[in-house]
């Protein structure tokens, strides 16, 4: 079994906050590139759990006074996504 955990690049926050904090950090590793790399070397059943998700995010609007409120709260919930989504992200792999 091999467990690896990093900070999730696709979660844009991690940029000003914790990867330029160590200066071991050279560049962020992608988790499908991890699960890709860990496939190919014959590992099976791999695991992505997403971690440290950051609790403020922008709030959906209730108010119905616009038209496509639905589509402006689904397009908040992918903005919330990219700036406070999951900070970190462990695979987990079995060989």
């Amino acid at each position: 079994i091999i467990i690896m955990e990093t900070i999730n690049p696709q979660c844009l926050s991690v940029f000003s906050n914790s990867f330029y904090m160590d200066m071991t950090h050279e560049k962020p590793v992608h988790p499908l590139a991890i699960k890709f790399l860990l496939e190919s070397e014959g590992f099976s059943g791999t695991e992505l759990v997403y971690l440290s998700e950051i609790k403020e995010k922008i709030p959906a609007i209730k108010s119905s006074q616009i038209e496509n409120l639905n589509e402006v709260n689904e397009a908040f919930e992918r903005l919330n996504k990219l700036l406070f989504g999951a900070q970190d992200y462990a695979i987990i792999a079995r060989k």
